[in-house]
């Protein structure tokens, strides 16, 4: 989701005639793609199996029926705002997009996050794929970090 809520932002921002420097997305489909499994619309007990098979549900919740309960509400609010945007006006983006992503993630795999330089900006793209699922960002934190600081560094330098 938020891939999606950057998107909209700088969006917003480049059409009050702003622009960020650079554009961080990670692990996320461009905005144009509907989620091709949604669950958000599923009965309570569909629901709560079908979050078995995101990484970011901790495992101490999904195992626990009082917690599960808890947060089911809060859960199904993210995955009714993630599932249901749809941006269908693809509005190109000016300023600079890197793109993260995990080899193994069922949700925005390689070819997906190449779509953000093809369809979604007209200045410079890369982007990087590490190892690990939708939430390799867990394990590659610092990775990602100085990948980051290296794209701001180049453009402090001029590059």
């Amino acid at each position: 989701m938020g891939g999606k809520i950057s998107y909209e932002l700088e969006k917003r921002l480049e059409a009050e005639g702003y622009r960020a420097k650079y554009l961080f997305i990670s692990g996320s489909r461009i905005p144009s793609i509907p989620e091709p499994k949604p669950i958000y619309h599923l009965p309570d007990e569909a629901f709560k199996r079908e979050l078995g098979r995101f990484e970011g549900t901790p495992k101490e919740i999904l195992e626990n029926q009082e917690l599960l309960d808890f947060f089911l509400p809060m859960l199904r609010a993210d995955f009714t705002m993630d599932e249901t945007y749809y941006d269908k006006a693809g509005v190109v983006l000016h300023t600079p997009i890197s793109a993260f992503g995990g080899e193994k993630d069922g949700e925005a795999d390689e070819s997906a996050i190449c779509e953000w330089g093809g369809k979604y900006t007209d200045n410079d793209f890369d982007y990087r794929i590490f190892p690990g699922g939708h939430f390799y960002l867990r394990d590659y934190e610092d990775e990602v970090i100085s990948e980051v600081e290296r794209r701001l560094q180049g453009m402090k330098n001029g590059g």
